[in-house]
């Protein structure tokens, strides 16, 4: 809420299925609204690492990818992020992944997010 309250346009790009997301939305209200930028499985031929999922997301949003940045909490989303040309955020909140290198902007706890916008407006 607070990242739509500070204007900061949200898409989702999930490898979850369409039934799973639906299930979520009496939990997560927020994902009812943000169905016209959600991207999740049925919708791709491709899925992650491919870039379709991430591209398509973006089209959605009618953003580029030099306009946002994707944060992703898997390997996969790096990979995905890397081949799209989309800066990356590694969230990882436990053990990080060996295979996303360490100089990879990272973040530990979902609310250091933030603190990110602010700084860079």
């Amino acid at each position: 809420e607070r990242l739509r309250r500070d204007g900061v346009s949200i898409g989702i790009c999930t490898s979850a299925r369409p039934d799973f997301i639906t299930a979520l939305k009496p939990h997560i209200p927020v994902l009812t609204d943000l169905v016209k930028t959600t991207v999740c499985q049925g919708m791709y031929i491709k899925g992650k690492p491919d870039p379709e999922p991430l591209l398509m997301t973006l089209q959605k949003m009618g953003l580029s990818p030099q306009q946002t940045r994707y944060v992703g909490d898997a390997e996969s989303d790096y990979q995905m992020a890397l081949n799209a040309r989309v800066p990356f955020v590694y969230f990882c909140a436990g053990e990080p992944d060996s295979k996303i290198p360490e100089t990879v902007d990272t973040m530990n706890d979902h609310r250091e997010i933030f603190p990110s916008i602010e700084d860079k407006g």
